[in-house]
């Protein structure tokens, strides 16, 4: 399906449950560096969506912003080495998987379960010089399990990217940076989530299970995130935001369980929000901090919104633990923080606030 042109034109597909393995193209040739004139793409069920093996659905512009793509149903999936692009000059245009900015915009649907498998790829970028990346939202209300590649990248300004649920598992790589200027910023917004060096498989596309209910189902209670994952996305100069809320037996903990290593990562900015306690179990430091000029800026709120349960919304670093930021910020927000003796925090000059709540 084109209707690619000067000024492209829209696609709309609606079904009970769709499958898409070809190429929708609402490209935008138009020599207007300001004009909006990429194309929408809506694919929208009832059910089920999926986008399968080579599918390829582009809303690009050669000149001005790229185009809108919205995928939507109770269940999404990206398998395959499915593709998705809003690409633009001046400006990254907006790819919807499952839901807007975490699932708040009632002019889009939610998803229940949202899948993106490891060949996928979203991309918002923007090329041209002074450029902005776009937006890429991923939501679904009960699991996403993201596998693949998202780049929101500019010249001037990065993008922005979120990929949030009640549980996520995420081992994928997302770029949000801006070649000459301010990279942008990756929302994560589950409930309990641990950032740690392995952990759930990637799920395998059982071609055979021809409802599939495996990838849409949630692995286990609690989020993961890749420690690599992260480490990737910092390296970028992303301004990475972990935020959890709370709900049922889930508190909306955050647990460093391995050791980051910031060594490569430039200047980069973490964020953890939680609802209830922070816990710091692992190092934070650089393998070779003789190499570059490596620095963090870490954050760390607990009991946000007051959601600290039974005396909790605690912050706490287990006993050796080492945070070392090399000239980044630690700020530390909480009902209590909890260090010991044998525990170092280390700015190496970088401001230093610890902030009872």
């Amino acid at each position: 399906i084109s209707v690619a042109g000067e000024q492209a034109g829209d696609v709309v597909i609606v079904g009970e449950n769709i499958t898409h393995s070809g190429e929708i193209n609402a490209d935008s040739y138009s020599n207007s560096a300001t004009a909006e004139s990429a194309g929408h793409v809506e694919i929208h069920s009832r059910d089920t969506t999926l986008l399968t093996q080579s599918s390829v659905v582009t809303a690009n512009a050669v000149l001005g912003k790229g185009g809108d793509i919205k995928l939507l149903g109770d269940r999404v999936g990206l398998l395959g080495e499915a593709q998705v692009n809003a690409t633009g000059t001046s400006e990254g245009g907006q790819i919807l998987v499952g839901g807007d900015y975490r699932g708040e915009n009632p002019q889009v649907r939610n998803a229940s379960a949202v899948y993106m498998g490891e060949g996928t790829q979203l991309s918002v970028n923007a090329v041209g010089e002074g450029g902005s990346g776009g937006k890429i939202i991923i939501w679904g209300d009960d699991a996403l399990k993201a596998y693949g590649k998202i780049s929101a990248t500019g010249f001037s300004k990065g993008g922005f990217v979120e990929t949030s649920s009640g549980v996520v598992n995420l081992d994928l790589a997302v770029d949000v940076s801006a070649g000459y200027g301010e990279s942008g910023t990756w929302l994560i917004d589950p409930y309990n989530i641990t950032i740690q060096d392995g952990g759930t498989p990637v799920v395998s596309e059982d071609t055979t299970d021809l409802t599939f209910d495996s990838i849409f189902t949630a692995g286990a209670d609690s989020s993961t995130l890749m420690i690599g994952t992260l480490e990737g996305a910092l390296a970028s100069g992303a301004n990475v935001l972990v935020e959890t809320t709370g709900s049922g037996n889930q508190d909306g903990d955050i647990t460093l369980a391995d050791q980051l290593d910031i060594n490569g990562l430039g200047a980069s900015s973490l964020t953890l929000r939680a609802h209830d306690d922070i816990l710091i179990n692992e190092n934070v430091l650089d393998s070779n901090p003789n190499l570059g000029a490596d620095s963090l800026n870490l954050t760390l709120t607990s009991n946000y919104q007051n959601g600290g349960q039974d005396g909790g919304g605690n912050i706490e670093i287990a006993s050796g633990v080492s945070i070392t930021t090399y000239g980044g910020t630690f700020t530390a927000t909480g009902s209590n923080f909890t260090a010991n003796t044998t525990t170092s925090i280390n700015t190496g000059g970088g401001a230093v606030s610890l902030t009872p709540t």
